[in-house]
C-alpha cells in the first residue's frame, strides 16, 4: 500500500507539472488543477469515499435525479453524471472560489445534466463560513466565518426541484456539521416525499456541539430513513 501511494503521488506530480490547466482523474472526468488542495489531491487518486459513493450510486434501480448538497468542485456530480439512469444533476456549493472550480470542471467536461447552484441550504439569511484553501472539504457555517455566500431556503428548493424530469430523488449530504439543517429545509419541499436514499457524512466535527451525531441519526430515524451501508464517515440512509 505504501509503494502504490508513493508511485500515485509521483505520477500526480508529473501531472501536475504539465502545462495545462486540467488533469484528468482516475474516473475519465477532467478537474482544474488545485496546487497544494487536499480534496482535489483525493480526487485525481482513486480513495474509498469516492469508491463507495459512486458504487452506491449505480446500484440505484431505475432513473433518478441526483442533489449533490455541498458539492465541492463537483466530483461526485460529475461521477453521477456518467450515469445513465441518473437524469439530472443539482451541484450546491456556497463557497465563491470553489463554486468557480465547480463551474469550470462542468464547462471542460461538458456535462450538460449538472446545474451548478452557488449557496448553502439553509433557512437563514445568509450564510458565514470559515474556509480554508488549502483544505478546501473544511469549509463549515460558522457565526464568526469570513466568507459571505447566499442561502437557499425550501421555498427557493421548491423552485429548484419542480422542473425534475424524474420524480425520484437520491441525495449526497456533505456539509461539515450542517448536516440537520439541510434536512430541515429538505423536508419542507414537496419533492421530499420523493427522496429515496441519502449518502451523508456522519462525523462528529470540532466545530459542532457535543451530541450532533446521536441528534443527526436521531433525525434520520425520524424522517424515515434507516442505515443500509458505510465506508468510513459515509453513510447510505434508505427510506423505510
Amino acid at each position: 500500500m505504501r509503494l502504490r501511494n508513493v508511485i500515485e503521488r509521483s505520477w500526480l506530480a508529473c501531472r501536475m507539472a504539465l502545462p495545462t490547466r486540467f488533469v484528468r482523474s482516475p474516473y475519465g472526468f477532467l478537474l482544474r488543477k488545485r496546487p497544494g488542495e487536499f480534496v482535489f489531491a483525493s480526487a485525481v487518486r482513486r480513495t474509498k469515499p469516492e469508491l463507495f459513493i459512486f458504487e452506491t450510486l449505480k446500484r440505484i434501480d431505475g432513473r433518478f435525479t441526483f442533489l449533490d448538497i455541498g458539492a465541492n468542485f463537483g466530483a461526485y456530480a460529475l461521477l453521477a453524471h456518467q450515469l445513465p439512469s441518473c437524469t439530472a444533476v443539482f451541484a450546491f456549493e456556497p463557497v465563491p472560489e470553489t463554486f468557480a472550480h465547480l463551474v469550470d470542471n462542468i464547462a471542460r467536461n461538458g456535462a450538460t445534466k449538472v446545474v451548478p447552484i452557488a449557496g448553502a441550504i439553509s433557512g437563514a439569511a445568509i450564510a458565514r463560513l470559515d474556509f480554508n484553501p488549502a483544505h478546501s472539504g473544511m469549509a463549515h457555517l460558522s457565526g464568526g466565518g469570513t466568507v459571505l455566500a447566499p442561502t437557499i431556503g425550501h421555498t427557493a428548493l421548491e423552485a429548484i426541484l419542480a422542473g425534475r424530469a424524474d420524480r425520484r430523488i437520491v441525495a449526497k449530504i456533505d456539509v461539515e456539521g450542517a448536516e440537520t439543517s439541510v434536512l430541515d429545509e429538505l423536508a419542507q419541499v414537496s419533492a421530499f416525499a420523493d427522496l429515496t436514499d441519502i449518502l451523508i457524512e456522519v462525523k462528529d466535527h470540532p466545530q459542532n456541539p457535543a451530541g450532533h451525531v446521536p441528534r443527526l441519526l436521531g433525525r434520520l430515524d425520524k424522517l424515515g430513513f434507516e442505515r443500509i451501508a458505510a465506508a468510513h464517515d459515509d453513510v447510505h440512509f434508505r427510506r423505510r
